[in-house]
């Protein structure tokens, strides 16, 4: 709480976080007390990374460093296999020296750029730079999800299954749309009008 208290600074807002990480969590039934960190998928724990990655932003930005972050979601780039090798362990000590947190070192790697994934992003370079585009596993899991949608024996009124389609197409192209996609949407559309024709 210590790095909270210093960048919060408002004793109600300071309380109020402060009872939300003692207030305990519900496991089968029975309410049992939180000693450490942050109840997952609530309102407190992205707001909390935010304020604890702050000082890493800080400590990068120092080092000259190239990074993106979403969220605990950290991409650092470099120039090559060394100095990604050395700015890993630092970067990692740092975390889990100096702000207390436990780095995954499952989820932590040393990648090219055409093999990162990045928050459902791929990369590729074209003659004017790097450019994103939907992953491959982003793509297959949305098709996946158009199928079932599309499916025969789905026991949906027609508009209802349109609705249900619609909302998940506008999301989808929606968050993609900052990358390039064209040739994957025209793709889909041709697979979906298939689908579709057989259901109607």
């Amino acid at each position: 709480m210590s790095l909270v208290d210093n960048i919060i600074e408002n004793g109600d807002t300071e309380s109020l976080i402060r009872k939300y990480l003692h207030s305990g969590a519900i496991i089968n039934g029975q309410r049992h007390k939180t000693l450490v960190g942050t109840p997952q998928g609530g309102n407190l724990s992205p707001l909390l990374s935010n304020v604890m990655l702050n000082e890493l932003d800080k400590e990068l930005e120092k080092r000259g460093l190239r990074f993106v972050r979403y969220a605990d979601n950290c991409v650092i780039t470099v120039g090559s296999e060394a100095s990604a090798k050395r700015v890993m362990y630092s970067v990692s000590r740092f975390i889990e020296k100096r702000l207390g947190l436990k780095v995954n070192m499952t989820k932590t790697k040393i990648t090219r750029p055409r093999e990162l994934k990045y928050l459902g992003f791929g990369f590729w370079k074209s003659s004017d730079g790097w450019k994103s585009h939907p992953h491959q596993d982003s793509v297959r899991r949305f098709k996946l999800k158009l199928k079932k949608l599309t499916q025969r024996k789905w026991s949906i009124d027609l508009t209802r299954r349109i609705e249900q389609l619609n909302l998940s197409i506008r999301g989808w192209i929606n968050y993609f749309s900052l990358g390039n996609m064209k040739s994957i949407v025209t793709s889909i559309d041709e697979r979906l009008r298939t689908r579709l024709r057989v259901i109607i």
